[in-house]
């Protein structure tokens, strides 16, 4: 296989990875966007739907793991390595970028409205074992795909590509959260797939999207 067609194989699974993993995300998250924000006890979210997103993700990653494996990938080589130095790093990188959102926000725009994710969060019935198992799998499921493979597949057209285009994705699939929701996102992705993009390591930023998981669903 040439370059040029391994480079066009790679292209195609990661668009097959990423329309299998984010693309009915993307679709909801557009249609909620345009629906604003909850206007009744019908859209108020509860443990029920934490759970049925769990269960969404890990079908959905199961599909896109079994494509892979077909595909002739070695699965292990994506899957981060858990240890205690690199869980550090992804809470620094959380508290870093929670600071720096919070501080650019506190200049720009001192006094927001609430926006659709806020009125969301608010009337959310959530128990703590739910968020924290959501937490987990979304932020797993998330890094492990958009930045653990996608990101590679789009190595060789650069960094700022690369890292570009992720964040679009990350952005696609968050644009239910307003305009400040969105902005973050962003923020939070050129950050995330900078370090990864810079040092290959995957569990620091699933750790920092853990905890910001974590944060955001039980505050």
């Amino acid at each position: 296989m040439t370059p040029d067609e391994r480079e066009r194989a790679q292209w195609i699974d990661a668009a097959v990875v990423t329309f299998i993993c984010f693309g009915i995300f993307i679709v909801e998250s557009v249609a909620m966007a345009y629906a604003g924000a909850p206007s009744g006890p019908a859209d108020v979210a509860t443990d029920a739907s934490l759970i049925a997103m769990i269960v969404q993700e890990v079908m959905l990653g199961s599909i896109a793991l079994m494509y892979l494996h077909l595909r002739g990938y070695h699965l292990l080589a994506f899957v981060p390595r858990p240890n205690a130095r690199d869980t550090a790093i992804g809470a620094v990188l959380y508290a870093g970028l929670a600071l720096a959102i919070w501080l650019l926000w506190l200049l720009i725009d001192p006094a927001p409205t609430a926006e659709p994710i806020d009125v969301l969060v608010e009337q959310a019935q959530f128990s703590i074992p739910a968020i924290i198992a959501v937490a987990i799998v979304n932020g797993a499921y998330e890094e492990f795909f958009l930045l653990g493979f996608v990101m590679p597949m789009l190595a060789r057209r650069g960094g700022s590509f690369a890292i570009g285009l992720t964040v679009l994705l990350r952005v696609l699939y968050h644009v239910y959260q307003g305009p400040h929701g969105a902005v973050s996102v962003a923020i939070f992705g050129v950050v995330l797939g900078t370090y990864y993009w810079r040092t290959h390591r995957l569990w620091p930023v699933v750790c920092a999207h853990v905890i910001a998981d974590l944060i955001g669903l039980a505050a």
